[in-house]
This record gives C-alpha cells, sequence and structure tokens, in this order.
C-alpha cells in the first residue's frame, strides 16, 4: 500500500546510468535482475537500488530451473519481502487458481508475443480465449484477453469480441477470489463499448478500496476524455502524473491535448515523454499523427520508421501509407497498406485505404 508502480519498458529509458534512470523517473527506489544460465538452470541475482545515487541497498539470490516457470515466479515473488522489508509482509504471491506449469508458460507466451506483435491479433485471440476456457481465476489472464479482444475489435471492427470478452468477465467475477480485481478489465471493456454510464460506476466502485490515488485519477480523467471534456481529462491526468510520471498518465495527457487542439502542449509533452522514454513506440506513434497534422510529412515518415522497426504495428504501418498517399507515392503507400492487410488486420479505413491506391 505504501509503494505506487512506474511503469515503463527498460527499452524506453536508452543506455542511461541507473542514476539517471532513478531520477528521469523520479522514483525512489528501482529493482533490477540479472541471469546467468547454464544447461537447465539460471543463478538469478535481483537487487533494490536507491535513489539519488543508485546504489544497491538490498540484494538477493536463487536458482531458477528453466522447466519450471511456475514455480520460477512463487521464488522470485519470495524476493520482495526481503527487498522492502520496512512494507512488512513475506512477499509470496501464490496464484490461487488451478494454474498448471504447462498452462503457465502457454500464458507467458501469449504476453509474449502480445506485447511484441508477433502474432496476429485473431491466432493470438483464438489461443487466450482457449487458455480462458481451460484455467480458473487467474487474474493476469483476464487482463491479458481483456487487451486482445480490444485490440482485436479494433482492428476488426467486430463487435462479437467484445461480447465474448464481457461473458467471460461475468464467469471470471465468479472464479476470481478478489473479484475487484478485475475492475480495471471492466473499465476498459465498458469505455470500448462507450459505455460512460457503467464506466463511472466502476471507477466509483474502485475510489472505495483502490489504494492508489494515481490510478482513480487517471480513470477518471479517461472518463472525461471519451466525453470529450478535456479541460476536466486535462485535470485529472495532471494530479495522476504530480504522484508519479508513468509512462501510460503522461501520453493519455499528450493525447488529450491533441484531441483538443492544443498545438503547443501537444509537443511540449510529447517531447517530455521521449527525454524520459527515447524508444517509446507509443510516444513515438503519437509524434508521427502530430506531425501529420502540422504537415511535416517528411518528419512524420521518419518518427514512423523509427516505432516500426522497434515494434511491427500494422495500425500504425497503414498511418505510414497515409502520408505516402499524401505525398502522391501511391505505390509506396499500396506496400505499406499490403502489409498490414497481410498481418490480417482488417480495419475497415484500412481496407479502404488499400482500394484507393490500387484506384489511383
Amino acid at each position: 500500500p505504501s509503494l505506487a508502480l512506474v511503469s515503463y519498458r527498460a527499452t524506453d529509458l536508452g543506455e542511461d546510468s541507473v542514476r539517471d534512470q532513478l531520477a528521469s523517473l523520479e522514483a525512489d527506489h528501482m529493482v533490477t535482475s540479472s541471469l546467468r544460465c547454464e544447461g537447465a538452470a539460471c543463478d538469478l541475482v535481483i537487487e533494490r537500488l536507491d535513489a539519488p545515487e543508485g546504489s544497491v541497498a538490498r540484494h538477493g539470490n536463487t536458482t531458477l530451473f528453466l522447466s519450471a516457470a511456475l514455480e520460477s515466479s512463487d521464488l522470485v515473488n519470495r524476493h520482495w519481502g526481503a527487498l522492502f522489508p520496512e512494507m512488512g509482509g513475506n512477499g509470496s504471491t501464490a496464484f490461487d487458481s488451478n494454474l498448471s506449469e504447462a498452462q503457465y508458460q502457454q500464458f507467458l507466451d501469449y504476453y509474449l508475443a502480445f506485447e511484441q506483435f508477433s502474432m496476429p491479433t485473431l491466432e493470438l485471440l483464438q489461443g487466450v480465449e482457449a487458455l480462458v476456457a481451460d484455467v480458473d481465476g487467474f487474474m493476469p489472464l483476464y487482463k491479458l484477453y481483456t487487451d486482445v479482444a480490444i485490440q482485436a475489435n479494433e482492428e476488426m471492427g467486430d463487435l462479437g469480441y467484445l461480447d465474448r470478452l464481457e461473458s467471460s468477465l461475468r464467469e471470471g467475477s465468479r472464479l476470481v477470489q478478489d473479484p475487484g480485481l478485475l475492475d480495471i478489465c471492466w473499465f476498459d471493456l465498458y469505455i470500448a463499448r462507450d459505455d460512460y454510464e457503467q464506466a463511472a460506476r466502476v471507477v466509483e466502485r474502485m475510489n472505495t478500496h483502490s489504494t492508489d490515488p494515481a490510478l482513480t485519477s487517471f480513470l477518471q480523467g479517461e472518463l472525461r476524455f471519451n466525453v470529450n471534456d478535456f479541460e476536466g481529462a486535462e485535470h485529472h491526468y495532471s494530479r495522476a502524473i504530480a504522484i508519479h510520471p508513468s509512462m501510460e498518465y503522461l501520453y493519455a495527457r499528450s493525447r488529450n491535448a491533441f484531441y483538443a487542439g492544443d498545438i503547443e502542449n501537444t509537443g511540449a509533452y510529447l517531447e517530455e515523454i521521449l527525454q524520459r522514454y527515447p524508444y517509446n513506440t507509443v510516444a513515438l506513434n503519437l509524434k508521427g499523427i502530430y506531425l501529420m497534422e502540422l504537415g511535416q510529412l517528411d518528419a512524420a515518415i521518419e518518427v514512423f520508421k523509427q516505432s516500426l522497426a522497434l515494434q511491427a504495428d500494422p495500425l500504425q504501418r497503414a498511418n505510414l501509407g497515409v502520408i505516402y498517399m499524401m505525398q502522391g507515392d501511391y505505390q509506396l503507400a499500396r506496400e505499406q497498406f499490403q502489409i498490414a492487410y497481410d498481418d490480417d488486420s482488417r480495419d475497415s479505413v484500412l481496407v479502404l485505404n488499400l482500394a484507393d491506391t490500387e484506384s489511383l
């Protein structure tokens, strides 16, 4: 309850020193790990580094076996009590589900595929849905399913994916030991459905039991943003950022300024993000669209190329195709749309853009 996690990917930060990373994140502590593997086992070293110097305050090590991912997860989680003894508790977070070793490994594979865009969305969705049907009460799997189903709906324009997700969440609320853990899944689903009344009820419910005021402020901002109350959204996003400046909260404020037509702040907020997280594709993609709106097409092309080199998102590739079409290079545009289409994206705007390039 005394900690708030600042979300970021290691690749977002570049190669700065630990001291610089702590300062950039405005974090009090950073937990790092390293693995040295030989044969079927790995030696894990996990350390707590404290600001401002980045000196090692706590240290732990254990042996993990490659064939036992579920056991390894439990062993690693046990270190949290030793890393943060002032917080109390033993750090163990054993899963309250019937999860098997093979199922946990499958979950990890699907999670990685989602993060890296390494599997077509529909194929990934089918796999995750099958796993949800076999596993009872594993909270992280429901969050992954929510993210994948919403992405499938965005790419394919089929609300049936959201219907199936809702049925699964209702069943999950009965199976998960603490149904409140599914609140964020319900919130994301209602936002995807444009059901803001139900989303507001979820936030009210979370306010009664959440120990993370930044999260609830952020969700209030998401509600205001989705009903085009950009001024109200700015207030809630800024409050969340003041508590801790995670990538998600910084991006939401930038996106809000962009849709509000606040060009000056959009540029300033994007630069703030990319100073902290120079390789974050979400921020790069918004910067590409922002440059498109300003008519700086060559600069936008370079930004989208940089993003696609990090993560092959078909919808961002389609944005690159749009720029080439705006420049009158229909052959290059067609190539980008075709690659996105071949990656199994069936977004209706993408299909129409591909038809336009064929015609032109």
